[in-house]
This record gives structure tokens, C-alpha cells and sequence, in this order.
């Protein structure tokens, strides 16, 4: 019994000595946080190894959407657009360096041409980000479905040569003529874009969204375009893309783009013709799954501030009803309708719907 009891002193001892060592290292703080300054030998390799576990073992059972293709040209376009404008700064691309002050960073931002993430991982990375990196998480909540478009042109990050890169990224942007060698920006191509074509790098020149890449813009109501701005600017829409470059907007040039872009010969075009399963969706809708019609909040007689679809990219369609089919989602006093709207779609539903408003006739 006194041997029992003598152990337990031992081990009290042991737990305060700990406990006081613990506190004074976290007072003196003998390891320095300096930037400057490298891990002891190993220790860099323990984080980063620990690091590379917390995300494998953190996606092992994630897998990709069967919706989303990874070897879309629109896809690798909208993710090099804004790979281009929010990423390209810190890690580089392909013909243009890190920023000098990114290289000065501890840990630096990694070179992505020598990285061996999996699509899933790198679709992990991008919206949750890593604590005490300097790598953000996604700015737009609950928007994992845009990680995808990023996932799939870092996928073919290092086959990329700067030529390529700038297609992918900028589009007919891409074609301005570049500045002198002295004023190339780091992470940039030469050359600043102007207001309307850092929209139109995504968009397209005459908004029409570049074949998928982006939402078609031409067109659509001036009223919706700047609502739609407004809430992006004031974090009360979700998304990862848009939330950062509405917010560097100012009322006036989210006006001189909302006008714009309506002016634009665009939305609203003829629909297709026929009894497909989404035409019937669109004008009738299905009492017995309790789907109501789209043409009655959507057709030639929308309500005013209700956005126009006819005409719209196929893609996006259906990836606005998939974000309302799971939750209310928007901001612009639209979520809770579009989201008792779209709760009861299947996936075939959403697909003839999608297929349909873009100008297809699929059943």
C-alpha cells in the first residue's frame, strides 16, 4: 500500500515538473517564430509529412461527383480564371514568378508543378485551405461544388507552358498587347485588364459565358446584374469566384457592368419546340411530386427581379438547381422559393430542365 501510494506521488511530481516546464518554454518562448529563421533539422519534414497525412487520411472516401467532367474545357477555364486572379500571386505560373514577398514566407507557398495531389485532395485543399500557411479557405461557404473547376486545371497544372496557361486563364483577354518586360507583374501576364474584360476573361467578350466557363451575363436583366453584384459584394451571396471581385467593386462600376452586360445581345432566346420531359417541367410542372412550373416565375412574364434563363449555359442550370435542391441559397429574395421549387427535382429532372432552358430538347 505505501509502495502503491509512493508511485502515485512519484507520478504527481512528474505531471508538475511537466506542467512547469510546459509553462515556462510558452513564457520564455525559446523557439522562434521568426520567418526567417528554419525549423531544427526534421522538424519541417514532421509537419509537412503531417500535413500531406491530414489530407489524404481527411479525403479517403471523397470522391469526384458523377455530374462533374474534370476534362472540361470550361471547367479548367473557370478554375485558371481564378487561379489566375487569387492564387497565381503566391505560387506562380506557368512564365511568371512568385512574388519576392510570398517567397519570403514560412512555410513558402508550394510550386504546384511539383505537386502530387489527387483531385479529390486538391478539391480538399482548396476549401478548407491550412492553419498557420497563409492558405486561405474558400471564401464562398458551403460552395465545395466550385472546388472542381480548380481541381481540374491543377490537375494539368504542370503540362501547362505559359502560352497555354494564358489561354486557359484570360481567353481573347489574353490577346492584349503586353507591356514592357520591366512592368510584368509577378504571378501575371504583362499588362493590366480593364474593368469589363476582368469580367470578360470568364464571361466572354460578348457574355456569353465562353462556352460553359461562366454563367451567360448577355442580356439579362440590369436590375438582377447589379442585385447580384450587390449581394456578392456584401458576403450575403455565396460564391468563392465572384464574392472577391464584387467586393472590389464601387457602386458605379458594379452599374457600368450591370448595364453592360444587359445591352448585350444574349438570354431570353426562343426555346425549344416539342414535349420533352423538360419543356413539360418548365410549363406545367408535376403536381404529383410537387414541382411547381418554371415559366410562372420565369417565362415571358417573370416577376420583376426574377433573373431570365432562357438561353442560359446548360452547366450552370444545373448547378444552381442542384445548390437549391439542397438548401436556400442566393440572397436576393429568391432562396427560400427557389429552394421549395427545387427540393423535390431528381437528378434526371434537373438534367431535362438544364437541357431544355439552354436551348436543347433532351428528355
Amino acid at each position: 500500500m505505501i509502495r502503491l501510494t509512493l508511485r502515485w506521488v512519484h507520478l504527481a511530481w512528474a505531471v508538475g515538473i511537466a506542467a512547469i516546464l510546459g509553462f515556462a518554454f510558452w513564457l520564455t518562448a525559446p523557439y522562434t517564430i521568426s520567418a526567417r529563421a528554419h525549423h531544427v533539422p526534421g522538424f519541417g519534414w514532421v509537419l509537412h509529412s503531417y500535413l500531406q497525412n491530414s489530407v489524404r487520411n481527411r479525403t479517403l472516401l471523397d470522391r469526384v461527383p458523377a455530374h462533374v467532367d474534370l476534362d472540361s474545357d470550361a471547367l479548367k477555364q473557370l478554375g485558371a480564371g481564378h487561379y489566375a486572379s487569387a492564387c497565381a500571386l503566391c505560387h506562380g505560373a506557368p512564365g511568371s514568378p512568385r512574388n519576392p514577398v510570398a517567397r519570403e514566407m514560412n512555410p513558402a507557398p508550394t510550386d504546384l508543378a511539383h505537386v502530387d495531389y489527387s483531385a479529390t485532395e486538391l478539391h480538399w485543399i482548396g476549401y478548407n485551405g491550412f492553419r498557420y500557411s497563409g492558405m486561405p479557405a474558400w471564401a464562398g461557404a458551403d460552395r465545395r461544388d466550385e472546388l472542381w473547376a480548380l481541381a481540374a486545371f491543377l490537375e494539368d497544372y504542370d503540362t501547362l507552358d505559359p502560352e497555354g496557361y494564358r489561354q486557359l486563364a484570360f481567353g481573347e483577354t489574353a490577346e492584349q498587347p503586353p507591356q514592357s518586360d520591366e512592368s510584368e507583374g509577378f504571378g501575371m501576364p504583362a499588362g493590366e485588364l480593364e474593368l469589363a474584360e476582368s469580367c470578360m476573361r470568364c464571361h466572354g467578350r460578348d457574355g456569353q459565358g465562353r462556352g460553359g466557363t461562366a454563367p451567360v451575363l448577355a442580356g439579362q436583366s440590369q436590375s438582377y446584374l447589379r442585385a447580384a453584384l450587390d449581394a456578392y459584394a456584401d458576403d450575403a451571396r455565396q460564391s468563392g469566384y465572384m464574392e472577391p471581385v464584387a467586393a472590389a467593386l464601387d457602386p458605379a462600376e458594379r452599374d457600368e457592368l450591370a448595364r453592360l452586360f444587359a445591352d448585350m445581345d444574349g438570354l431570353d432566346a426562343a426555346l425549344p419546340e416539342g414535349d420533352s420531359r423538360g419543356a413539360r417541367l418548365a410549363a406545367e410542372g408535376d403536381e404529383s411530386h410537387d414541382i411547381p412550373a418554371c415559366s410562372g416565375c420565369h417565362g415571358s412574364n417573370r416577376k420583376e427581379g426574377w433573373p431570365i434563363i432562357a438561353g442560359q449555359s446548360e452547366r450552370w442550370i444545373a448547378t444552381w438547381l442542384r445548390l437549391w435542391r439542397e438548401t436556400p441559397h442566393g440572397a436576393l429574395g429568391q432562396d427560400d422559393k427557389m429552394h421549395a421549387a427545387a427540393r423535390h427535382l431528381t437528378d434526371d429532372d434537373i438534367e431535362a430542365l438544364a437541357a431544355y432552358y439552354s436551348g436543347g430538347a433532351a428528355d
